[in-house]
């Protein structure tokens, strides 16, 4: 028997491990595969320009301020429109964008290559955060791979990391995830360090977009709902007795900040914005599921409902079939995406009309939650290699389309031609492609855009003043005065319109009207030392010496040794008789190395002679 025994034993066959195929071994090292996709995909946006849409107003025309860390403080008592000292009828508070701009300026000045490469390492650790959550709701390792994977090169993710300005519902995201994942990690551990933790990161958030004070309502679901503690138990008093303290000091910061920038929103206002926002909520779903009507700057008017209503039936009846689905983690990936989505209601249109995609950058984890509930990943569907290539093939989809759609945020001209194409009754599209047609050199395509503007808008900013420029450069000045003027009658700001309004009426020879223009200009800036010549000349051309003498007096304080400015002061000075004052002046002229007419010195101490000899003979 025991023979029998050790023969038997002998003959049983020794399994030996079989090598882990190919695409276990990848698996095997998600982070690597969670960086590389992104990198692949969006790689080459750190080579992309200044798109003119907000990123010029905060990095290009702004380099003084953001540069220089002596104005931090004002980062966090200003709007962000009063802070580039930027004049508009609403302003948001966004100090950490700001803060995280004034960073890359210290590297990167004027050039967009670090603030494109800090856009894209922002979303790689929005990335890596959202895996570590998916773990941290036992959602399966290579499920939670893939649905990372997906967010990684998902469409909707392009404009927060291809558009520099985008970069703030990343940084929010960061904040978000880091800050619900220690909160997680101090219910179940009870260590100290994670609540600290979850405090920074809600702050941060905070700091970055107002939309982080709605996390707290995620944590209440998780802790009442997954964790299945009482509502009103002593931790959940604690903690929401912190969250009001932390919100209630934001939101006091926060109005000290804006002050009255916000009192044209009123209550009725709010309502009738929030139900005419609602299809936008059906936009962004859609996006989200189907990601093919994508755009750059995306309106409401111009967004089809189609593939948003095709979405939530997909969804739905995906969730509907799912034999093994947790409710519960269906209706934190629905209060998720809900909740997140929430401010999109309360932006009056009066603003703007966009649904930006960015916006969606956060909501898109609640659908990924909702994703892991479906029946593709349950009722076994998504299971071994078919899972594999499933997944990959939507992973590949996905990166295609956003591989593509990446293109249109290269350029200036290249985006605003899609924002115009995509979006034809966004007037700002238009004046905004116009002003690329301009500078480019074609001003027949620039007239034709911005008349588009015109026509959507009559009060569009900029378009009249557009006009007026290619009128100007054409010589057709009658019209560039009647579009200057229209401009200015809008309540314009801009400098440079009062300036060209002024030359063109010089031109008209309107000086009157020219002198008023020009007065005009120099309450908006007193030092512009272009202004302050045209005004000089214009009268002393009127005789108007006491007001000539004024401002050519004023421009030599500015400039001391701008050449002509003596020279002008020298010929007035003549014109009134003043002979020594006209010599002095034509000597610092010639002393700075400027040139007087031949012979005007010795003709004013001629003249001066004169002078001397008829007061001896009086």
């Amino acid at each position: 028997m025991k023979k029998l025994k050790k023969e038997t034993q002998q003959k049983e066959p020794v399994v030996s491990k079989q090598k882990p195929g190919f695409f276990e071994d990848i698996l095997d090292h998600p982070y690597i595969i969670i960086i590389f996709l992104p990198l692949v995909c969006f790689g080459r946006t750190i080579c992309f320009e200044f798109l003119n849409y907000d990123d010029q107003l905060f990095i290009v025309d702004n380099q003084k301020l953001i540069y220089d860390f002596s104005n931090l403080t004002n980062v966090f008592t200003h709007g962000i429109w009063s802070f580039i000292h930027f004049v508009s009828s609403y302003d948001y508070y966004r100090p950490f964008l700001i803060l995280s701009l004034m960073i890359d300026a210290q590297f990167g000045g004027a050039s967009p290559l670090v603030y494109h490469i800090s856009n894209l390492l922002y979303h790689i650790t929005a990335c890596l955060l959202l895996f570590r959550l998916f773990i941290k709701l036992d959602i399966r390792n290579n499920s939670a791979l893939l649905l990372t994977c997906i967010f990684a090169v998902h469409p909707i993710v392009t404009q927060a990391i291809a558009w520099i300005p985008g970069r703030n519902d990343t940084l929010l995201a960061i904040f978000i995830l880091a800050s619900f994942l220690n909160y997680i990690n101090f219910v179940r551990s009870g260590k100290n360090r994670f609540l600290i933790l979850h405090f920074l990161f809600f702050i941060l958030g905070l700091l970055t977009k107002e939309t982080a004070v709605l996390l707290p309502a995620i944590c209440f679901y998780y802790s009442a709902f997954i964790t299945k503690e009482k509502l009103f138990s002593k931790h959940n008093f604690v903690f929401g007795c912190l969250w009001i303290i932390i919100a209630f000091l934001y939101f006091f910061l926060r109005a000290k900040a804006l002050g009255q920038m916000e009192n044209e929103v009123t209550f009725p206002l709010m309502i009738q914005t929030a139900i005419y926002r609602l299809p936008a909520i059906v936009h962004y779903v859609g996006k989200m599921i189907l990601p093919f009507n994508l755009s750059v700057k995306p309106t409401q008017q111009d967004t089809s409902l189609l593939l948003g209503i095709v979405s939530v039936i997909i969804i739905a009846v995906s969730l509907f079939l799912s034999k093994q689905k947790n409710y519960r983690k269906i209706f934190l990936g629905t209060f998720w995406i809900l909740i997140f989505l929430i401010p999109v209601l309360a932006l009056p249109k009066m603003f703007n009309d966009n649904i930006f995609e960015h916006r969606a950058y956060l909501p898109l984890v609640g659908m990924l939650i909702l994703l892991y509930e479906s029946v593709p990943f349950n009722n076994k569907f998504l299971a071994g290699t078919k899972a594999i290539f499933a997944g990959s093939a939507v992973v590949f989809l996905f990166f295609i389309i956003s591989f593509n759609h990446a293109q249109y945020f290269k350029t200036a001209l290249v985006f605003w031609q899609n924002a115009a194409l995509n979006s034809p009754h966004d007037s700002e599209a238009h004046i905004k492609l116009g002003s690329q047609y301009f500078l480019q050199g074609d001003k027949v395509k620039a007239e034709v855009e911005i008349q588009k503007a015109l026509a959507l808008n009559p009060k569009e900013k900029r378009a009249n003043a557009g006009l007026g420029a290619i009128y100007a450069d054409r010589g057709e000045f009658v019209k560039a005065e009647k579009y200057y003027k229209a401009e200015i009658a809008l309540g314009t700001n801009y400098l440079e319109d009062f300036k060209n309004l002024g030359s063109v009426l010089v031109t008209l020879k309107n000086d009157s009207d020219a002198i008023v223009c020009f007065e005009n200009a120099l309450r908006l800036d007193s030092n512009d030392n272009s202004v302050n010549s045209n005004l000089g000349f214009l009268y002393f051309n009127r005789q108007d010496y006491d007001g000539a003498k004024k401002v050519w007096e004023r421009m030599l304080m500015l400039t001391p040794n701008q050449l002509k400015i003596h020279a002008n002061l020298a010929i007035l000075y003549s014109r009134t008789g003043d002979y020594n004052k006209a010599i002095y002046y034509a000597n610092a002229e010639e002393k700075i190395g400027g040139k007087m007419p031949e012979g005007f010195i010795q003709a004013m101490n001629e003249q001066l002679n004169i002078h001397e000899n008829n007061k001896r003979l009086l």
